[in-house]
This record gives C-alpha cells, structure tokens and sequence, in this order.
C-alpha cells in the first residue's frame, strides 16, 4: 500500500512526519508509556497501554465534557458580557 504525505505534527513533542507509519512508530517509542493528559485542564490519566475501553470511554466523556464548557462558557461571554 503506497502511503500519501501526512505532513502531520505530534500533538505532544510537535515534530513532524510524513507518513503515518513514522508518527507512529515515533508515537510507540517516545510517548506511549507517558500519561494521557486533558489539553483544557490538564488532569492526568493513566498510560494509555493500561486502560481498559471503559477507562477510554471515562477520558473522552472527560474531554467532551470539558469541551462543552469552553463552549458554553464563549456563548455565555458573548451573549451576557
């Protein structure tokens, strides 16, 4: 299978890569033994390779959750302020 330029960036380190095996093999060595991390409040969960689905289900409701917030909190800035 040929693979198309990703030209995409690690969210955590920000180095780039061109293919997805390359981020992913960057990925596997670098960063997935590190805890996952929520980007708005920065609560820590436990590395990736010990989490259970339910355990990943508990951590996207987290972020969506958190995301639902900032966007409320905008609407409420905008339309109150």
């Amino acid at each position: 299978m040929n693979e198309h330029s990703l030209d995409a960036q690690c969210h955590i380190c920000r180095r780039k890569f061109e293919t997805k095996t390359q981020f992913r093999e960057h990925y596997e060595l670098e960063h997935a033994h590190d805890a996952v991390k929520c980007i708005f409040c920065k609560s820590t969960f436990e590395n990736p390779l010990d989490m259970d689905t339910q355990r990943w289900e508990e951590v996207h409701s987290h972020i969506y959750g958190e995301i639902l917030y900032s966007r409320l909190a905008e609407y409420e800035e905008k339309n109150v302020g």
